[in-house]
């Protein structure tokens, strides 16, 4: 049998001691670094635990970079917003009805005021952050809103604003009318005297202002405006030589002054006597004052046959239609046929009496409603007026006179307003396609047509769908942040239109209808940008409110997720980390421990039978 020098265990002492020592390695790398292992390996249970509390980490980061780009790009948006409803508000309350201003000052000014605004809002609405436009809804890459050059002029060839408005107000008011076609002015001659009845004349918005004659075989009696309408008359007193003149000077509608001439043996024969050449004058003078532009009818028809007068609107969107008849005269009858076309009716089967109302409601190109009152009076009719006749057709003759001349007038302000606006609200649809007048000339046109190949499309963003949703950013597991904008929604749009409308029209103080026209421009203005409109679907009001939704959203969110960010955090700190006073004792332990096996160690190392022995 062998026997060891030694009878001491040394290699199980070695092994516990290497055993030690690695321990003690790892403490004091722990101490070093504050980390449990420096590998999944070295983590062992605890594994599992570090990937998922890192993973959910991770998540949480990337939702916070989110948050913070969405509260970046919302702040912008913000800031447009906050302009857009200063913009919106400044536009309803900038110029009421009937206030003109000092001087006409507001008036003057408005459509200065309104493209200063529009140009401002198309600035808006092409808002964008790092060259990401925020308004086109999931096209980011380019302007939503064409430019403000681009949209009131056109660009390239194709048409804007301004061209399809021209377009369109023609359309509306219809083919051009003569005074003759209404049966202005009455002129009649009774034996050598002729006379001008001015009371239709001044009905169509005409005026006389004086006759003169350049002979003294002609007297003439200048008009008496103390009591109008102002009648006129010449009376050849002889016969007027060949060259010898006649000036007729009036003022048009429109407030300036023209004259006709007529030359005897040129404009007029002189006849076998005084009282011939007083009947051909008076020819002469009808045709040449009767040629002169009666007024627009807006596409209606109006005829007088008998005791009824018939007004009929065409089939199509362009100009008037009718929607009632109404009577406060129980002798007057009136008749409806409404459809496409429709017509209404007057009739006089008796004489009216005097304060008698006929009103006729007619729906105007973009949809509002007008209506148009006459009244009847026993005296010269004036504008809103008819004259009682000798007769019931004469009546109708005159309702139907009288009718003519308040459409002519009505066409002039109203009718004008609201072919304006119908105009912005084909041009600024919602869908991109851009509509205009189909044929030439306008007048005569009865559709529209897709104007795309040939118009300014104002919005090439985004066109359907759910506009909060075309931009969404994940700021927690269940939960999208959706905060895209077009700015082809219903609110936008309607401030592109109603400021491009007043863009349009200009009100110079010589215009005698440019009051009427402010009236009915800045009427359809409040009525588009009033308060009430906040609650709709897609107005500026809404829309900032959606947005500041979702900011408070995901500020409610990021305060939940910091809060579990550091409650993860806590967790992974338990996970991985190492606590430095318990590392620190359990090293000093082992320590003590390692140097006691040391010492041990080296004593027994010594330890022999031999040894013994000696």
């Amino acid at each position: 049998m062998l026997v060891n020098k030694s009878m001491f265990p040394i290699q199980a002492g070695y092994s516990v001691i290497s055993k030690m020592n690695e321990q003690l390695g790892k403490l004091q790398l722990q101490l070093g670094t504050g980390q449990k292992a420096s590998s999944l390996a070295e983590m062992g249970g605890d594994r599992t635990n570090s990937l998922s509390l890192r993973a959910r980490l991770t998540k949480l980061t990337a939702y916070a970079e989110n948050m913070t780009t969405v509260n970046m790009r919302l702040s912008f948006l913000d800031q447009s917003f906050t302009t857009l409803g200063k913009l919106k508000s400044e536009a309803r309350t900038s110029a009421t009805a009937g206030s003109y201003g000092e001087n006409n000052l507001v008036m003057v000014n408005l459509q200065k005021m309104s493209q200063d605004r529009l140009a401002l809002v198309i600035d808006s609405l092409n808002a964008n952050v790092g060259g990401r436009y925020l308004m086109g809804g999931n096209v980011t890459d380019r302007p939503p809103v064409a430019s403000y050059n681009s949209i009131m002029e056109g660009t390239g060839g194709l048409a804007g604003y301004k061209q399809t408005v021209s377009e369109r107000n023609r359309a509306d008011m219809g083919a051009p009318t003569t005074l003759a076609s209404i049966g202005v002015p009455k002129i009649t001659a009774t034996g050598n005297r002729v006379d001008f009845n001015a009371a239709g004349f001044e009905q169509a918005g005409y005026s006389i202002v004086s006759i003169s004659s350049t002979t003294g075989s002609v007297r003439t009696t200048e008009p008496d405006h103390s009591s109008p309408p102002a009648d006129v008359s010449a009376t050849f007193t002889s016969q007027p030589a060949p060259g010898d003149s006649i000036t007729v000077t009036y003022r048009k509608p429109d407030g300036t002054t023209a004259s006709k001439t007529l030359v005897a043996d040129t404009d007029f024969l002189i006849g076998a006597d005084a009282d011939a050449t007083a009947a051909n004058f008076a020819t002469a003078l009808g045709t040449t004052m009767g040629a002169l532009d009666g007024p627009k009818l807006g596409r209606l028809t109006v005829g007088a046959a008998g005791d009824t007068v018939t007004v009929g609107d065409i089939t199509g969107p362009f100009g008037y239609k009718l929607a009632s008849v109404t009577t406060t005269g129980s002798t007057i009858a009136v008749g409806t046929n409404l459809g496409s076309p429709s017509t209404v009716s007057v009739g006089f089967p008796s004489q009216p009496r005097a304060g008698d109302e006929v009103t006729i409601g007619l729906t105007m190109p973009d949809g509002t409603s007008q209506l148009v009152t006459l009244t009847a009076t026993t005296d010269v009719a004036g504008p809103g007026q008819f004259q009682i006749g000798a007769t019931p057709a004469e009546t109708a003759d005159n309702f139907s006179r009288g009718l003519q001349a308040k459409l002519g007038s009505t066409s002039e302000t109203a009718l004008k307003a609201a072919s304006t606006y119908a105009a912005a609200d084909d041009f600024f649809s919602t869908d991109g396609i851009p509509r205009r007048v189909d044929g030439a000339p306008p007048e005569t046109a009865t559709a529209l047509r897709d104007g795309t190949a040939d118009t300014v499309v104002w919005y090439t963003g985004q066109l359907t769908g759910d506009a909060r949703q075309s931009a969404t950013a994940q700021i927690d597991d269940v939960t999208f942040a959706g905060y895209g904008v077009r700015a082809n929604e219903q609110g936008l749009t309607e401030l592109m239109r109603t400021l491009a409308a007043m863009s349009y029209e200009g009100y110079p103080t010589e215009d005698p209808t440019s009051k009427g026209r402010f009236d009915a421009m800045v009427e359809r203005q409040m009525q588009n940008l009033s308060a009430s409109t906040a609650a709709q679907d897609g107005s500026v009001e809404s829309i900032a409110l959606e947005l500041g939704v979702v900011k408070s959203s995901i500020g409610n969110t990021t305060s939940r997720n910091t809060a579990y960010t550091h409650q993860l955090e806590t967790m992974l700190t338990d996970v991985e980390t190492v606590s430095m006073e318990e590392t620190s004792m359990s090293l000093l332990a082992l320590k003590t421990r390692l140097e006691a096996s040391y010492q041990v160690t080296a004593s027994v190392s010594q330890l022999s039978l031999v040894n013994y022995l000696k």
